[in-house]
């Protein structure tokens, strides 16, 4: 039963009695806001003893096509003859689509190739999409849409992903150009919306870095103690940091970094590369700052 979708329902009674049953009416209801029944009463001519007696396409019901992905349907029937009655209940799980953005990579061919969007340059933000739903997603399409003084949106703002079944994600192609007096490490704010048919849309945002990454919070604290902090005043003071939890390869992309070092038996001990990563980082003219015990 899938979202926006008219479905028809076969229901089985089992007469587990030693008599036949015999013009069984049948009568299904359900207080779901999200469905609507359309065939909701049926008359079982004969259910015999012992024997399990079956209506194709004998219910039906609409689905909205807001109900939420795995919502569980309560139906309750009354099914009664000349003389008895007797009541119960099922559940039907539901499935839709459920857009997200997965994550997006910054490409820049036409640029230094590292990367990175830097000052002056033209690059790409390849966008995956992915349907997290159990049900088809059809149409699905983004929108990129930002309004800063130092990057403009070269490509269409909208682009076609396709059509993606429940768990698979696509990817699409948006460029931009920063412009090449921007300060170093500007944040350029991203709104992305994605849309789909049947009413799918969801909205999110990402921040895309020019230049290099103002911080990095490597947190190499076994007790985790200061990182977090560190990272909380720092999105308070509107400063972009990345949060590692181990020493990165590249410390090139960053322009300072706080180092958590732990004390006591929770420390952690800098290899001998890992002091000359560090090293390195400060003759280049970075800045650090690093505690420990």
């Amino acid at each position: 039963a899938d979202y926006g979708e008219s479905v028809t329902l076969d229901l089985s009674f089992s007469n587990i009695g030693v008599l036949p049953a015999e013009n069984v009416l049948v009568q299904l209801s359900s207080s779901d806001p999200y469905i609507t029944l359309t065939d909701s009463t049926e008359v079982y001519t004969l259910i015999p003893a012992n024997d399990t007696t079956g209506l194709t396409d004998g219910f039906g019901f609409t689905l909205s096509n807001a109900i939420p992905d795995l919502h569980a349907i309560p139906f309750h029937f009354v099914a009664s003859d000349s003389t008895d009655s007797w009541s119960g209940n099922f559940v039907v799980t539901a499935h839709a689509g459920k857009l997200k953005m997965s994550y997006f990579e910054i490409s820049d061919p036409e640029g230094n190739g590292n990367g990175k969007a830097d000052p002056g340059e033209t690059f790409d933000v390849i966008v995956t999409v992915n349907n997290a739903g159990t049900a088809l997603a059809t149409n699905v399409a983004g929108q990129i849409s930002l309004n800063d003084p130092w990057v403009t949106l070269v490509s269409q703002a909208v682009q076609q992903y396709g059509n993606l079944d429940g768990g698979t994600t696509a990817t699409q192609t948006y460029t931009l150009y920063a412009d090449p007096g921007i300060p170093d490490g500007h944040l350029a704010a991203c709104a992305f919306l994605m849309t789909a048919d049947k009413g799918l849309n969801t909205a999110t945002s990402f921040n895309v870095v020019i230049g290099q990454i103002p911080a990095a919070i490597i947190d190499l604290d076994m007790n985790l103690n200061s990182g977090a902090l560190i990272q909380n005043a720092l999105i308070a003071n509107n400063v972009f940091a990345e949060y590692k939890n181990s020493m990165p390869t590249d410390l090139t992309g960053y322009q300072t970094l706080f180092v958590c070092l732990g004390t006591s038996t929770k420390k952690h001990v800098l290899t001998a590369n890992e002091g000359q990563q560090l090293a390195d980082f400060l003759t280049a003219g970075g800045k650090l700052y690093m505690e420990g015990g």
